[in-house]
């Protein structure tokens, strides 16, 4: 149920589209519980448009959750990866320096766009053909509340990286 709240987060008040997205139609995952601390290197969550995969652990005594995620998922035109809030706030706080380097032009190609690019265009997400995206999350502290942030690939250990990405291909 957190991470489907997270993931909810994450995407936004596309209502419509996020229904969607959190279609769940299979799950699986390996638990270990000791010590008052449930934990799982597999948890894999998977629906038609998306998959998601996580390592970590959830204490019983506070409630707590710490867990690294990998949300994969289809593009949808005029739904870029752009819109969701996490990324469009570094989106627009980096415009300047993206667009100084080019790598809005490359951006684009995978359907992020910068937030000024984005002014003027239709609302109606149509599925795109273009290739998944896998992006990468900390999801730690109270359960009711957790914190999720961005994590950059190069700043995990390469297991868990190639673990997360495994568990959440399409």
């Amino acid at each position: 149920m957190a991470a489907a709240t997270a993931i909810g987060d994450v995407l936004g008040p596309r209502a419509a589209v996020t229904q969607q997205l959190l279609e769940i139609t299979a799950g699986s995952a390996s638990l270990k519980i000791n010590a008052g601390k449930a934990e799982t290197q597999d948890l894999r969550v998977k629906g038609p448009a998306i998959a998601v995969g996580a390592m970590g652990s959830y204490r019983f005594k506070d409630s707590a959750i710490n867990a690294l995620l990998a949300i994969q998922t289809r593009m949808f035109e005029n739904l870029p990866i752009g819109d969701i809030p996490v990324v469009r706030d570094f989106l627009k706080q980096h415009e300047g320096f993206l667009k100084a380097l080019g790598v809005d032009k490359e951006l684009s190609k995978y359907g992020i766009r910068l937030p000024q690019a984005q002014q003027g265009q239709s609302s109606a997400p149509t599925p795109h053909n273009v290739p998944p995206v896998t992006v990468m999350f900390t999801l730690k502290g109270p359960i009711q509340g957790p914190q999720l942030l961005p994590v950059l690939e190069s700043s995990l250990d390469k297991s868990a990286v190639e673990r997360l990405k495994k568990l959440s291909e399409l």
